[in-house]
């Protein structure tokens, strides 16, 4: 039903459905004691949610495929500075251009088009497109190293890659 459920386990009830995709939900990103999440969806976009409200608050659209892994950090509850918290407004871009630095981000995307994307989540577009896979990305896992953001990528094309967030290129 493209949906995701939150549910009260003890009494077996969904507390709270957020709709929006307009295709099935492949991956999810949450962080213990946020009160957001990220989405990813064969619709391909991402979204992010506040679990507060329900409510979409960004969707990140600019893959030609299937979005198949999110990651997102965000411990602070505090919704993305530009964004008015519980506010649906979606944001869309397939621009990776923007005067955000890439290596503040915190939100990244990887999906079946074989590229990674790195969202501003304070306005919802794309700060930058990682090519260089051949296969869909199947997973996304972001380190520091010294003083340099790396996201590692892993892809249906049996490769590992890694990529410096902290430049530009």
């Amino acid at each position: 039903d493209n949906t995701i459920q939150s549910w009260d386990y003890r009494h077996g009830k969904s507390t709270l459905t957020l709709s929006g995709h307009s295709g099935p939900i492949m991956c999810m990103k949450w962080e213990d004691g946020s009160h957001y999440v990220v989405s990813g969806s064969r619709d391909t976009t991402a979204r992010l949610w506040d679990l507060r409200t329900g409510k979409t608050v960004a969707i990140f659209a600019g893959h030609t495929d299937w979005v198949k892994c999110v990651y997102y950090n965000n411990t602070s509850n505090s919704p993305p500075a530009a964004l008015p918290s519980g506010a649906d407004s979606p944001s869309s871009s397939s621009s990776s251009s923007s005067s955000s630095d890439p290596s503040s981000a915190s939100i990244l995307t990887g999906g079946c088009d074989g590229v990674v994307k790195v969202w501003d989540p304070t306005d919802g577009k794309c700060t930058r497109t990682i090519a260089g896979h051949t296969g869909s990305i199947n997973g996304l896992l972001p380190c520091k190293v010294g003083d340099s953001r790396k996201v590692l990528s892993y892809s249906a094309d049996s490769t590992i890659r890694v990529h410096d967030l902290s430049t530009t290129s």
